[in-house]
């Protein structure tokens, strides 16, 4: 059984070095073993930083074997970069969280778990409460009711980031070409059994998210014109 996980970075490629350390022991626990290159990978997409993100994500692979390296021309989004991720990825199990382990590593194993015992095809993490600014949970909550409204979807309001598919799945993903991305819409459109767990969501401890207000609404925006009549 070999998995896949990727990780978009944009200009936060400095939290990449902690990151891999938990990364790596959580799954040295799940894999019971100490060399874990031969059964996952970790494929950061840099999606066009403008810092030393790059050079940082270098040094990283340097000391890890199981992780890869994407690098774009340019920014070009969050979920392209994701969606690039999962054309590369190889695993049995392919799946995505944040470089800010807001949801930390040891809930990928809580997903994987998940998945395999409910024959899922993929499943997401929910929160409890987001660990987010006030305006930041504000209009997610207000995009996600007006997106599920007029797409007739019913996609959780407190869905994360986190996720896990089977390969059946990524293979399907893989096959979409549309160029104005909105990833859980897509996924919600394309089918197959969908699970939901309960995750731990924390504040982010280093830095802050470049997901900007104009960001998020660009991506509201692309998404309820892509989704909807």
């Amino acid at each position: 059984m070999f998995y896949s996980f990727v990780v978009p970075i944009y200009n936060d490629g400095y939290l990449a070095e902690s990151f891999c350390e938990q990364y790596e022991k959580e799954f040295r626990q799940y894999l019971k073993k100490d060399n874990i290159e031969n059964d996952t990978e970790l494929i950061f997409v840099n999606d066009g930083s403008s810092n030393d993100s790059m050079l940082l994500l270098k040094k990283v692979a340097k000391k890890r074997k199981f992780v890869k390296i994407i690098d774009f021309s340019k920014n070009f989004g969050q979920h392209i970069a994701l969606s690039c991720g999962y054309e590369n990825a190889k695993g049995d199990y392919v799946g995505m969280l944040n470089v800010d382990m807001q949801e930390p590593p040891s809930e990928i194993i809580k997903l994987l778990n998940f998945i395999k015992e409910g024959n899922y095809d993929i499943v997401f993490g929910l929160f409890d409460e987001r660990r987010t600014p006030l305006l930041n949970r504000f209009t997610s909550k207000i995009f996600a009711i007006t997106l599920n409204y007029l797409t007739k979807s019913d996609i959780p309001l407190n869905v994360t980031t986190l996720r896990v598919m089977n390969r059946k799945f990524v293979d399907k993903f893989n096959l979409l070409t549309e160029k104005a991305r909105y990833l859980p819409g897509l996924e919600n459109w394309l089918g197959f059994r969908h699970g939901y767990l309960a995750v731990l969501h924390k504040e982010r401890e280093v830095g802050k998210s470049s997901y900007n207000l104009i960001k998020r609404v660009k991506m509201a925006i692309e998404s309820i014109i892509s989704f909807s009549d």
